[in-house]
């Protein structure tokens, strides 16, 4: 089982919120407004049923005698249209939405992120992701039924759907479920802990009336929560800034030092003896082999081809070749 801490977490978001600060902010914002951010703790309007503020007990028989019953059902009918219509809103976009703004923050684990990932969802296999989003709501609402800790259980059980739904569009709603279930086994409790330590951050956004939160609070959880995905995916094997990927590995030795551009690739191997050194400049091309003594001397312009014995010496002109003996002398004329 693949181990992380809550601190290691942290820190990594932190250091990605600093980087892609007012993306980060901007996509937070859209994602609390989709999900509802925060909920009220409590309800202006609620008074002791059947009593007064003095205690005196109120008369409600004649409440509903007063109302129209045609008007009730039309009213009724009203309400019933508009939640089918925000349901429908929430299974067709939002939740589509939601799984955008997921990758969105998960791709801020690994460089910097692109708006355009927002809208991922829609065009990366759309149907899949509406009805893996709609029975994970489905799941959670039944179990739920049960009693709220069997309901919060399931939850911590999907919570990795919307980034794998992000990441992966090829894998249907059992693959999805399946791996969630996977990555989340053994690490719900740990997560349900992670998720508690931010209550003091929570609170001081409700105390600055949600400034703490909009510009901090929000874009440092929904960032924590990604690398927690990167950590559980195996992407994030020693967090991104160590040796894995932008350490030894990669920047190094092997990439940048003595491999590429060092002994073996810029020194002897490439811009010095091998290539413009003795083997090709010297005496392979410009050298022996090419201008030199071969080529130049004895091979194009000396004795053999041009000024040699062949062509315009003893053997070509003179002796037999061209204009010798054979050709001249001993011709018809």
């Amino acid at each position: 089982m693949i181990t992380w801490t809550r601190a290691e977490l942290k820190s990594r978001a932190k250091a990605t919120v600093k980087m892609y600060y007012w993306k980060l902010v901007l996509v937070s914002l859209i994602l609390s407004a989709i999900t509802g951010g925060a909920t009220s703790a409590g309800r202006n309007g609620v008074k002791n049923s059947g009593t007064t503020g003095n205690g005196s007990a109120v008369d409600v028989s004649g409440f509903f005698s007063g109302i129209n019953p045609m008007a009730l059902m039309v009213a009724s009918v009203v309400a019933l249209v508009v939640l089918v219509i925000a349901i429908a809103i929430r299974v067709f976009a939002l939740n589509v939405l939601v799984v955008g703004c997921k990758g969105f923050f998960s791709q801020s684990m690994t460089g910097e992120p692109e708006f355009r990932v927002l809208g991922d969802g829609f065009t990366r296999n759309y149907w899949n992701c509406v009805k893996t989003c709609f029975l994970r709501d489905l799941f959670v609402g039944l179990w739920s039924l049960l009693f709220v800790i069997p309901g919060v259980i399931k939850s911590y059980e999907y919570r990795m759907v919307p980034y794998l739904l992000a990441e992966h569009p090829e894998m249907d709603s059992s693959q999805v479920f399946a791996r969630s279930k996977e990555m989340m086994d053994g690490n719900k409790w740990e997560t349900f802990v992670l998720d508690l330590s931010f209550i003091g951050w929570a609170l001081l956004g409700a105390i600055t009336m949600g400034i703490v939160y909009i510009f901090w609070t929000s874009p440092y959880i929904n960032t924590t929560d990604a690398a927690l995905y990167h950590r559980l995916s195996g992407q994030d094997s020693y967090g991104n800034g160590g040796y894995a990927q932008t350490g030894y590995t990669q920047s190094g030795y092997s990439q940048t030092n003595y491999d590429q551009t060092g002994y073996d690739q810029g020194s002897y191997g490439q811009n010095s003896y091998d290539q413009n050194g003795y083997n090709q400049s010297s005496y392979n091309q410009s050298g022996y082999d090419q201008t030199g003594y071969n080529r130049s001397d004895n091979g194009q312009t000396g004795y053999e081809q041009q000024t040699g014995a062949d062509i315009n010496g003893q053997d070509a002109a003179d002796s037999s070749s061209n204009s010798g003996y054979d050709q001249d002398y001993f011709s018809d004329k």
